[in-house]
């Protein structure tokens, strides 16, 4: 309910989506930018046009960069190690082999190979490169059974290095990047004394990615995974978090295929043989970068004969954001915790540190108290002020913090707000709220000055 409803995919999600959706708050101005430009004297003339902002497409995305480039792409083989053991249930498998299904479907256009392999007592593949490049791995995900036995992890990875990485039968490439994905909700049945697959597997610099689920020992799932393990590593609280993270995990996948080399695109030209010659260019990915948001668009016009014609960089546009956080300050959490939300804070605003967006802060328990507004980050006092915050480790009255922010941040010029301004709540809490919302109706009123709010439970 506090969340508005078309954020509520973000709800839970973390930094890189908070981060993303904070960068498409603020809006561009399509202008053109400058080409520099050198010509010879010869006939017909020749001549170069370097761009600062050239864009090319790779996979359906834009790269910026100031030379021009095509991309070219690594294989990559991609193994899923999924979990079929007895303490997953049915419904769970099915969850696990639907989030494989939404990989393989967003990144069919990659340069990555798939293959799945399950685990229980042994393992079993499910599919391999061969059936992924020839059709055949939705239908056998799809009939694939639960084992429902035993959960010997090692065993599985050794059979996934000599069966499927190391097995040209199976479709693999030799120089490909290695990739393993490994699924499960339970410590190991088994051990690494005899198979040794971490080691193998780290000589043969296979990257793994580990996703708990449930109950899964955090030290134990890190050692599973490839360094950096912080990075590689995910836990979820049920299978259904499986959707919650997949917009992050679909970028770190695809980012392993991706590579750039120095290579030009082309470029539409038009000289005409004067001294100096005169020339006119047109390329077909003109772009910029504000802060985080790139807008890149195409540049379709006539080719004209022009004499010196140099596009003259413009900056993009903003709206100018008003953003809040208001952070749990109750007893239900730990002191450590209290820093790590600070933390988090200072980690969004440093790397937003040069766009549009003003920040404040409040902290909430029992009553509701400014840490900072929007004056103090203008003026250089934000960080420590958060710094110095002391946990109130009371209630959890969540609607009556968010009426004072509305009445005393959002609403209060004397607070730095801006009238006009875009207005972003976020909201970092870990308990249901002690209040209601009956005396101060605060969602409501929220909904009716469009301020989006993001909630992170």
């Amino acid at each position: 309910m506090l969340v508005n409803k078309e954020k509520e995919k973000m709800s839970g999600q973390g930094t890189l989506s908070l981060l993303t959706c904070m960068a498409a708050i603020e809006t561009d101005t399509i202008k053109y930018i400058g080409l520099s430009m050198a010509g010879q004297s010869t006939s017909p003339p020749t001549f170069t046009a370097c761009s600062p902002g050239l864009a090319h497409e790779c996979d359906g995305n834009s790269y910026l960069n100031s030379i021009c480039q095509e991309c070219t792409k690594k294989i990559v083989d991609l193994v899923f190690l999924i979990d079929g053991s007895g303490s997953m249930t049915g419904d769970e498998f099915d969850e696990s082999k639907g989030f494989i299904n939404n990989i393989m479907t967003t990144l069919k256009n990659s340069s990555i190979k798939f293959a799945a392999v399950q685990f229980s007592s042994t393992a079993r593949t499910v599919f391999d490169f061969n059936d992924y490049q020839e059709g055949r791995a939705l239908t056998n995900l799809t009939n694939e059974k639960h084992m429902a036995h035993l959960t010997n992890t090692y065993q599985a990875i050794d059979s996934v290095l000599k069966n499927i990485f190391e097995n040209q039968a199976a479709g693999a490439t030799a120089d490909a990047t290695k990739v393993l994905v490994l699924i499960t909700d339970g410590t190991s049945s088994d051990s690494d004394r005899n198979y040794n697959s971490i080691k193998r597997s780290d000589e043969k610099n296979i990257i793994r990615f580990v996703i708990g689920v449930k109950n899964v020992d955090l030290k134990k799932l890190k050692f599973l995974a490839s360094e950096p393990k912080e990075n590689n590593t995910f836990l979820i609280q049920d299978y259904n978090g499986l959707k919650g993270i997949l917009d992050n995990f679909q970028k770190k996948i695809f980012n392993i295929q991706e590579t750039d080399t120095i290579k030009y695109i082309g470029l539409s030209m038009a000289g005409q043989s004067t001294s100096p010659p005169t020339f006119t260019a047109c390329s077909p990915g003109l772009a910029h970068e504000c802060d985080l948001n790139s807008i890149c668009y195409q540049f379709n016009s006539q080719l004209q004969i022009t004499s010196n014609f140099t596009p003259a960089f413009q900056e993009c546009t903003k709206k100018i954001v008003d953003l809040v956080f208001l952070i749990d300050g109750s007893a239900s959490m730990t002191g450590d915790a209290f820093e790590k939300n600070k933390g988090f804070i200072n980690n969004i605003m440093t790397t937003l540190k040069n766009s549009s967006i003003k920040f404040a802060a409040v902290q909430f328990s029992s009553t509701a108290r400014t840490v900072f507004d929007f004056n103090d980050y203008q003026e250089g006092r934000a960080l420590t002020n958060l710094t110095n915050e002391k946990h109130m480790a009371l209630l959890t009255n969540t609607h009556q913090a968010i009426d004072f922010v509305l009445k005393n941040i959002f609403e209060n010029q004397a607070a730095g707000a801006t009238a006009d301004a875009t207005k972003v709540l976020v909201v970092i809490t870990d308990g249901k709220p002690s209040d209601t919302d009956r005396n101060v109706n605060s969602i409501k009123r929220s909904d009716e000055k469009n301020i989006i709010r993001f909630v992170i439970g």
